[in-house]
């Protein structure tokens, strides 16, 4: 149940990475100025780059963990006893 008026905008209908990566170009043609300076685009690299970090280390303690298991067990998860 409401009350009230509701705006629904218009949004281009568009791919979002599409439009990065022709600003991308834009900005190495100089045919217009970045809209992240280098220091956040720098900041967004590192977050990145620790996230995969992140991810790779899971990955691995599962593979670690599936291979120390007896053939045909699961790997619990979360601490559950049953999948």
């Amino acid at each position: 149940y409401r009350i009230g008026d509701i705006h629904s905008p218009r949004l281009a209908n568009g791919e979002a990475l599409v439009a990065v990566i022709r600003h991308f170009a834009e900005v190495i043609d100089g045919r217009t100025q970045s809209i992240m300076s280098g220091e956040r685009g720098l900041r967004v690299v590192r977050i990145l780059e620790e996230g995969q970090k992140a991810l790779d280390a899971t990955l691995q303690r599962n593979r670690d963990a599936r291979r120390s298991l007896p053939e045909g067990e699961m790997v619990p998860i979360n601490g559950s006893k049953r999948l």
